[in-house]
This record gives structure tokens, C-alpha cells and sequence, in this order.
């Protein structure tokens, strides 16, 4: 009995101390038995404790979430990805692991090389290149960061704003301007003395012209329609014939505009006989009417108009009517020499010059203006389109008779 309380107390005092059983008494009996392989108290099998999970699988340093690390050996318990020893807490984000939490922050889109907590992409660097290449952006290209600019070389066309658009290392170079006009950096491009043109004006001579109904400018600075012709939107046009912007006459190949359609332009054949012949006054009997200017018949007939009219301009003319338009270059006249006189005639009356105009449908306008001549003369210009002709403030010669002046043929042609 004595024994068995003694017993008793050195389990009581085991327990207290330590709460492990003294050799004899604990999993293993006397004899090597344990009390743990048997059945339990419902007749199962008894297991072995389970392992502790692995700490820090990649070797990094750094230890999965839920890890045992009673040693502390861990530098975190929070690596994202225990099988990547690139990939743990406070790791470099790199441009060579782009799209990767490297840091296991949660966040996989942010580059920070220099690791100083704060995103390099995105941040504003110098690019080294020239004009408005030379600001840029950090971002990653082929895996590594670089500095990129925001403009990239060529992108931008060059223009007249002081900059070097294009970054070719040269300012506002090239044709950044308009035909006709200036740049003056950041002014922008001049005509002149004055600001760009704009619309449909263009810079002629410094000065700016609207070229869209011009028929002197049409589409251009001295783009010239032909005669007879109109200008809409920059383009010639006669008839249902329309040019291209800007590229002349709508007429093309050896051919006019007459009454809208382009037709062929046969110099030598004179158009006075289709025309009706009148003056201001002058030969009225049969040998002597208007009607001998245009019937086809030379100084050798002796059959003429004269015109009331003296050495100095008084407002007298001789004229041509055509049923319908005709384009009209270059005249002829048929007189007496100056210094002679023919069939029967005193000498001095000669047609010595006048100004040459053509009806425009509201008015007449001159075109050329002759003087001094002393015998048969002719007379060319830029073909233009009419339905009448006339030889106004037509003079005499100043020597011998000095008026009264004779014009045996007047003819007249399309060039």
C-alpha cells in the first residue's frame, strides 16, 4: 500500500513539472510497448502526427503564407509564389518580367528597377533627341526601360511655328509654306507684309487673290483661262468642259472656246464675212459702204469704206457683228500708203491705229491700243471670245490729207 502512494505522487509531481510521463510511463511501457499502437477506443488505427509544411521552397528567403517557421529563418511568411525564386516580397519589378507581380503586391503592371516604391513607367525623361522629339516617357521596350519619346521621329510633318516638327535637327525646313508665300517662325507663313492666306486666296506677288472665279488667276497666280472660257472652284471651264483645278484653259489640243464648245482654231481662215460690217459714218455710196470692209476683195478692186474721222480721236469706229460668238486673235487691215494715194485717192489717208475692243455683253473693253502705222498692218493678242469687234477712236495719218481714212479689207482671225 505504502508503495502504491508513492507512486501515485511521482505521476502527481511528473505531470505538475513537466506534463510528461516519467520514462516507464510514457508512450512506451516497460517492455517496449507502446500505448499508442494499439487500437484506439473505438478500434481505429492511431496515425503518426503530420509533418509541418514546407517553408521556403524556392530558396529565396522567403516563406509561403501559413508556413511554420519556429526557427526564424524566413525573411517573410508572404511569398506569392514559393516556387519562383524571382518572384517574393520587396523583389525587383523589371522590364524582363513585365506583366509579373514580382514583388507580390498584388499589382503586375508597374516597373520599379530602382526600387524606390514608386512606378518608373510613365515618369518624364529627356529623350536626346532634337525639336519636340526631345521630351519622352519611361516605358519598357524589348525588356528594358528606356526613355520614349512622345513624339516619335517623322511622325509630324514639318510646319511654320519656329519648331523643329519633324526632329531632323533643322527648323521650320522644306516648303512648310504655301506657293508665294514667307515663314517667319513663329509669326506662321506671310504673304507679304501681311498674314497668310487662307480660303481660296493665294499669295500672287504679295498680295493675297481669290483664285476660285478669277479667269486671269484661276486656281493660281497667273493661271489663265482661255477665251471665251468662265472659272468656278479653280477650274476653267467652256461648257460642259471643266479644266482641272488650276491647270489653265479647259480647251486643250489646238482648241478655243466658241459659243461653249471647244472647237479647233484654223488660223488662216478669216471670219469677217460671217460678221456684219458698220460705222460711225463716212462712204455711203455703193463703191463705199461698210459692207467693202469684209467681201473678200483687196486694195486692187478699188472698192473701200473711208470713215468720217481726222488725224486725232474723236470717237469714230468701224465694227463687226457675228451672229454668235467667235474667238478672235489677230487682225489685218488693207489701207492706203501714207505718202501715195491709190484709185483715185489723195495721200494721207491712211488708217493709222485706234484702240481694239470686243463687247463683253454689258460693255465694251479694250484690249490693244494701235498708233502711227503708215500702210497695210496687222495686229495680235491673247484670243478672247465676243460677238462684236471694233476699231474705236480710229485716227487718220497725221502727213497729207490727215483724214478721211480708207480701208479697203478688214480681216480677222481666231490666233
Amino acid at each position: 500500500m505504502r508503495r502504491l502512494l508513492l507512486t501515485g505522487l511521482a505521476l502527481l509531481c511528473a505531470c505538475a513539472e513537466g506534463g510528461r510521463l516519467p520514462p516507464r510511463l510514457s508512450d512506451r511501457g516497460e517492455g517496449g510497448l507502446s500505448f499508442r499502437d494499439g487500437p484506439g477506443p473505438g478500434g481505429e488505427k492511431q496515425s503518426p502526427e503530420a509533418a509541418p509544411p514546407l517553408l521556403d521552397g524556392d530558396k529565396d528567403g522567403h516563406c509561403a503564407a501559413g508556413s511554420v517557421d519556429p526557427g526564424g529563418i524566413c525573411k517573410s511568411l508572404n511569398d506569392c509564389d514559393d516556387g519562383d525564386a524571382t518572384r517574393y516580397p520587396g523583389a525587383a519589378e523589371t522590364c524582363a518580367n513585365a506583366a509579373v507581380d514580382n514583388d507580390c503586391d498584388g499589382e503586375s503592371k508597374d516597373v520599379d528597377e530602382d526600387q524606390d516604391g514608386k512606378d518608373d513607367l510613365g515618369v518624364a525623361c529627356a529623350t536626346g533627341l532634337p525639336g519636340v522629339c526631345a521630351d519622352g516617357k519611361r516605358q519598357c521596350q524589348d525588356g528594358k526601360l528606356a526613355c520614349a519619346p512622345g513624339v516619335a521621329p517623322g511622325a509630324v510633318k514639318e510646319s511654320c511655328d519656329g519648331a523643329d516638327n519633324d526632329c531632323n535637327g533643322k527648323v521650320d525646313d522644306g516648303q512648310v509654306c504655301a506657293a508665294g508665300m514667307t515663314c517667319a517662325g513663329s509669326q506662321g507663313c506671310r504673304c507679304g507684309s501681311g498674314p497668310a492666306c487662307t480660303g481660296s486666296k493665294h499669295c500672287c506677288s504679295g498680295s493675297c487673290l481669290d483664285v476660285s472665279a478669277s479667269t486671269a488667276n484661276c486656281g493660281g497666280c497667273g493661271v489663265a483661262c482661255g477665251a471665251g472660257e468662265s472659272c468656278a472652284s479653280e477650274a476653267c471651264s467652256c461648257g460642259t468642259v471643266v479644266g482641272t483645278k488650276g491647270g489653265g484653259p479647259a480647251c486643250q489640243g489646238g482648241t478655243s472656246c466658241v459659243s461653249g464648245l471647244c472647237q479647233t482654231c484654223n488660223p488662216t481662215t478669216n471670219l469677217a464675212p460671217q460678221a456684219t460690217a458698220s460705222s460711225s459714218g463716212g462712204g455711203s455710196a455703193a463703191d463705199y459702204l461698210p459692207a467693202q470692209m469684209n467681201n473678200g476683195l483687196l486694195e486692187a478692186s478699188c472698192k473701200f469704206h473711208w470713215v468720217s474721222a481726222g488725224s486725232s480721236a474723236g470717237g469714230d469706229w468701224i465694227q463687226y457683228t457675228w451672229p454668235k460668238d467667235v474667238t478672235i486673235g489677230s487682225l489685218w487691215f488693207d489701207t492706203v500708203p501714207a505718202t501715195s494715194g491709190v484709185c483715185s485717192t489723195t495721200a494721207g489717208r491712211t488708217l493709222a491705229g485706234g484702240k481694239v475692243q470686243i463687247w463683253t455683253g454689258t460693255a465694251w473693253s479694250t484690249v490693244t491700243t494701235v498708233s502711227s502705222k503708215s500702210n497695210d498692218w496687222s495686229v495680235s493678242f491673247a484670243p478672247v471670245t465676243t460677238s462684236k469687234l471694233r476699231l474705236y477712236d480710229l485716227v487718220a495719218t497725221t502727213s497729207g490729207f490727215a483724214s478721211n481714212p480708207i480701208i479697203f479689207e478688214w480681216r480677222v482671225f481666231c490666233q
